[in-house]
């Protein structure tokens, strides 16, 4: 295995019904993040970037973006989520 290999320990997994995936691995001791996604219905379906965020940014994307996925794993705060992991609009979004 690579010096320099990634796991989802600490990071983010979410899918939708469609079995597209995002995950984020975070890279340690730093505000990097390993983003790769999957769109089944695209071409290309596999897409990597990493990206620089704070774990607040990044939930806020989640939250802003991905209402109505599954979440996996989901070790950032601030992302509301269902009993059974789906991402939720965040409270008083409709206010």
């Amino acid at each position: 295995m690579a010096a320099n290999a990634l796991t989802e320990r600490g990071g983010v997994l979410i899918c939708n019904d469609n079995g597209d995936f995002n995950a984020w691995l975070t890279i340690p001791g730093s505000n990097e993040w390993r983003e790769v996604s999957w769109r089944s219905g695209n071409y290309p379906a596999l897409h990597t970037a990493d990206i620089t965020a704070t774990s607040e940014e990044l939930a806020a994307h989640i939250q802003a973006n991905f209402v109505g996925w599954i979440a996996r794993k989901m070790n950032l705060l601030n992302v509301e989520l269902a009993r059974n992991g789906e991402i939720l609009e965040p409270r008083g979004a409709h206010a």
